[in-house]
């Protein structure tokens, strides 16, 4: 059998645990029950590169997407900060600006 890359095998772990037949089981339980020889029991389909690779791909977009998100949130509670205190103070004011509130709002 093939060795799994090490960047994967706490991973398949994961998997393992959710998908195991005792999925009630808590993860720290059931690896405390866990020993090196019934891991070596374990047979592990390896796909093939080219599943791996594209796999690799679209998890890469998606863990992107998810640090811009938290960047721009990030941002966000930046802004709030610094704003809300100056609008609630009327040291900045709005009154002017033709702002459009939703009548579920008002």
């Amino acid at each position: 059998s093939e060795e799994v890359e090490p960047k994967y095998r706490a991973f398949l772990q994961e998997i393992r645990t959710v998908f195991s037949e005792d999925a009630e089981i808590k993860p720290i339980e059931t690896a405390q029950e866990i020993t090196k020889g019934v891991f070596k029991t374990i047979e592990l389909v390896v796909p093939a590169q080219a599943i791996v690779t594209q796999f690799e791909e679209t998890v890469r977009q998606f863990a992107l997407q998810v640090m811009n998100l938290q960047r721009k949130n990030t941002t966000l509670h930046r802004t709030r900060d610094l704003l809300l205190p100056r609008l609630i103070s009327g040291e900045v004011d709005v009154s002017e600006l033709d702002i459009v509130v939703p009548q579920e709002a008002a």
